[in-house]
C-alpha cells in the first residue's frame, strides 16, 4: 500500500482552513491513503463512506462525521455518494503555546491518536453541521465565517475533551514531542535552526529526538526542516517578482548553491526550471 505524505499550507494566514467537496466527478473522490500533521474533519453528505483511520475501519452513512487525528494514515474507496472535509492547521489558528492550541494538542494526546466518530444522531452533530455550513458560505463576510466556523469546531472539541477528561488512565500520545518539533519548525523555519535548537525546544537529547522523529515521520528532523523550507520557497518562486536568491534566503537557506542542489534533488528540476514551467502552465490556462 502506497501512502502519501501531504505537506501543504491550508487556507491563508487569516483563515488556515481548506474546504473540499467531493462527489463521483471529483478527481480526488477516491481518497488515497495519506497522512499529514494537520487536523481534519470528514462529513458524509449522502451515501456511504467506508474509511480507514489509523488502525480503525469506520463505515459512515448520511450525516456521520469523523475527526481525523494529526499524523494518522487515512484513506477511503467510496462506493457512491458525496462527502466533504476540512483540513486545518492548528499551528496557524492560534498563537504558539496559547491555551487553545495546547488544549487541541492535549486532546489528541489523551485519545492516544484514536479517531472520533460523530453520529448524525449525536448532540455534537448539530455543531458539525454549523461548522460545515460556515465553511460552504464563500459569499458571506470572511470574519463572520471565521468566527462561526472556529466557534462551532471548538465547541465540538470542547464536548469531547470534557468527556475524555473524566476517563481514568488516558494515555499520552508518544508522538506529542514530534508534533511540537514540527510546530517549532513552522514558526521558525526562516531562522537558523540546528538540531540542538530542536532538542532544546522539546527537552530531549538529540539522539533520542532523531530516533523518535524518524519513527513517526519516516525522516530525520533536519530532513523535514529542509523539505518544509523547500515547499515554502515555491511560493516565492511563483510570485511575479520572486527570484531564486530571494526564495532561498527567505526560506531559511543561507547557501544558494545548496538550496538549488536540494531543490533539484527533491523536485527533479532546478528552481528556475520550476518557475518557468509553472509560468508557462499559467499562461496556457
Amino acid at each position: 500500500m502506497e501512502v502519501e505524505y501531504e505537506l501543504t499550507n491550508r487556507g491563508n494566514e487569516g483563515f488556515p482552513f481548506e474546504y473540499y467537496y467531493l462527489n463521483g466527478d471529483h478527481p480526488r473522490y477516491v481518497m488515497p491513503y495519506h497522512w499529514h500533521m494537520d487536523y481534519e474533519i470528514v462529513h458524509v453528505i449522502k451515501g456511504i463512506l467506508p474509511i480507514h483511520v489509523g488502525n480503525k475501519f469506520i463505515e459512515m452513512t448520511d450525516g456521520d462525521s469523523v475527526l481525523v487525528p494529526p499524523g494518522a494514515i487515512h484513506g477511503s474507496l467510496p462506493p457512491t455518494g458525496e462527502y466533504e472535509c476540512v483540513v486545518f492547521d492548528v499551528t496557524r489558528m492560534f498563537l504558539l503555546g496559547s491555551p487553545s492550541q495546547n488544549a487541541l494538542i492535549s486532546f489528541w494526546d489523551m485519545r492516544n491518536g484514536d479517531p472520533v466518530i460523530i453520529s448524525k444522531n449525536s448532540e455534537q452533530n448539530r455543531r458539525v453541521e454549523e461548522f460545515f455550513s460556515a465553511m460552504r458560505e464563500n459569499e458571506k463576510p470572511l470574519f463572520g465565517r471565521v468566527l462561526r466556523a472556529a466557534g462551532a469546531l471548538l465547541s465540538v472539541y470542547g464536548d469531547f475533551y470534557e468527556e475524555l477528561a473524566n476517563i481514568p488512565g488516558a494515555q499520552k500520545d508518544k508522538s506529542v514531542r514530534v508534533k511540537r518539533v514540527i510546530s517549532f519548525i513552522r514558526e521558525n523555519y526562516t531562522s537558523h535552526i540546528t538540531l540542538n535548537d530542536l532538542s532544546l525546544a522539546v527537552g530531549l537529547n538529540r539522539e533520542y529526538l532523531c530516533r523518535e522523529f524518524k519513527t513517526v515521520m519516516g525522516m530525520s528532523p533536519i530532513a523535514f526542516l529542509i523539505e518544509y523550507r523547500l515547499e515554502q520557497s515555491k511560493k516565492i518562486l511563483l510570485s511575479p517578482s520572486g527570484s531564486v536568491t530571494e526564495a532561498a534566503l527567505s526560506s531559511g537557506f543561507s547557501d544558494i548553491s545548496y538550496y538549488i542542489k536540494k531543490f533539484t534533488a527533491l523536485n527533479g528540476c532546478t528552481p528556475l526550471q520550476f518557475r518557468r514551467a509553472r509560468s508557462k502552465n499559467a499562461e496556457g490556462v
